[in-house]
């Protein structure tokens, strides 16, 4: 029996912080995992549409969109999907109002 894999959206401007994410995620993971990376909100929009995901995880600072706006305009194309956020350390006091739009909060460290 063959598992099904998890197919994770990836929104991520820092290439560094792309390959961290997606090294971590393959090493806890493994080969159960297909990832699409893009950086911009933009273009995730556009990949929601033409994919089919199990998980979306975005920054919040994307050059297209900042904040809970990205939040909201991503639950806006992806009703159904999880949402995960990641915020750097210095960010985490104000998580609370992400935590109500997103399922889950990580922290990046610095």
């Amino acid at each position: 029996m063959t598992k099904s894999k998890i197919h994770i959206l990836l929104i991520e401007d820092n290439e560094t912080d792309a390959i961290l994410v997606q090294s971590e995620l393959q090493q806890a993971i493994g080969d159960q995992i297909t990832l699409i990376h893009t950086e911009r909100l933009s273009s995730a929009l556009k990949l929601i549409h033409e994919y089919s995901f199990d998980l979306i995880l975005s920054d919040l600072t994307l050059p297209d969109s900042d904040g809970i706006k990205t939040i909201n305009l991503l639950r806006e194309s992806a009703a159904s999907i999880p949402i995960a956020v990641y915020l750097l350390e210095m960010m985490k006091t104000c998580n609370k109002s992400y935590k109500s739009s997103a399922q889950d909060i990580l922290l990046k460290e610095t």
